[in-house]
């Protein structure tokens, strides 16, 4: 029964010796450690992919392709998923053209500034 104990106590303390490590350091240490270890070619990999979705504006494919990307990396990372679905009006322009009737008939593709520009998310107070 000793034997067990000591062993038992001996894990114990091993298993301490990381965190004690930190505590002495302080929280700087395992900061620094942290963003040492953080993968920047990973994180500009992920958003040169995001970026290549096109437009993330509620109701192109963009939108629903970034988000299935965020809920399956969560999903990955054994994270509990819970997804809350929510009615908005929001324009999607499939196509758009100017056509000038007068005095030559002429027709160009025309493209709007929403979502990709033009409409600010909002400068008002917070209220409501």
């Amino acid at each position: 029964m000793d034997r067990r104990a000591l062993i038992l106590g001996l894990a114990f303390l091993v298993l301490l010796t990381p965190i004690s490590a930190y505590a002495q350091a302080g929280p700087e240490a395992a900061i620094r450690d942290a963003v040492r270890s953080f993968r920047y070619d990973e994180v500009l990999k992920l958003a040169v992919e995001i970026a290549s979705k096109g437009s993330r504006a509620p109701g192109y494919p963009g939108y629903e392709e970034v988000f299935r990307m965020i809920v399956n990396e969560a999903k990955r990372l054994n994270l509990t998923v819970e997804v809350q679905n929510f009615t908005i009006l929001a324009p999607v322009e499939t196509e758009s053209i100017v056509e000038v009737l007068e005095p030559v008939k002429v027709r160009f593709k025309a493209y709007s500034l929403w979502p990709n520009g033009g409409i600010e998310a909002g400068s008002g107070t917070f209220e409501g």
